[in-house]
């Protein structure tokens, strides 16, 4: 390897450890790239829960590692993360709290008897392997639970694992800047 080969990996080396630096530090301040289309594309800050939750809000969840979530990481829904089970902390809005109704229809999910836009399940991902079928007849989400669900029609959810305890909430996500947007 000459010496300018040694160069430009050394400047490699650094470029990616400076990085790799930058992003640890940015995500123990509560900063996060989203890079799924669950959310909008961007820069959010994760901030504690200060108040009651509500309905649209979207929240950092670390998912719990049960087997449709390692399932989920074994497929590439999910990266590897700082979460138990090595998963990656999800950015998702709340669907449904406490004692909505959640019902799928062939139109998609209804809340409360309001469709949710780009919210049909699907039987199979787009590489033809099954998805979880959770519910199939409407549910009532109990105290200390919330629904997930993504206005991006592909996304892993609460369609695909059902309720989560409000316990896996990380923090409320605000966006900070936004790819492609016109705010």
């Amino acid at each position: 390897m000459g010496s300018q080969s040694r160069r430009v990996a050394l400047a490699a080396w650094i470029a990616a450890a400076i990085v790799f630096v930058l992003t640890g530090v940015a995500d123990r301040l509560g900063y996060r790239f989203n890079e799924t289309p669950s959310v909008p594309v961007g820069i959010w800050r994760v901030l504690p829960v200060n108040g009651p939750l509500e309905r649209g809000q979207i929240v950092s969840v670390c998912p719990p590692p049960t087997g449709v979530f390692l399932e989920a990481k074994a497929r590439g829904y999910l990266s590897e993360g700082s979460c138990p089970g090595g998963l990656e902390p999800m950015l998702k809005p709340i669907a449904a709290l406490e004692g909505d109704a959640v019902e799928p229809t062939g139109d998609g999910l209804r809340v409360n008897g309001r469709l949710l836009p780009s919210s049909v399940a699907f039987p199979a991902d787009s590489r033809g392997r099954l998805l979880p079928k959770v519910f199939a007849v409407r549910l009532v989400v109990n105290k200390g639970e919330m629904f997930l669900v993504s206005g991006h029609g592909r996304s892993f959810d609460s369609r695909y694992f059902g309720p989560l305890p409000l316990s896996v909430i990380t923090g409320v996500a605000a966006p900070i800047w936004i790819a492609n947007s016109d705010k």
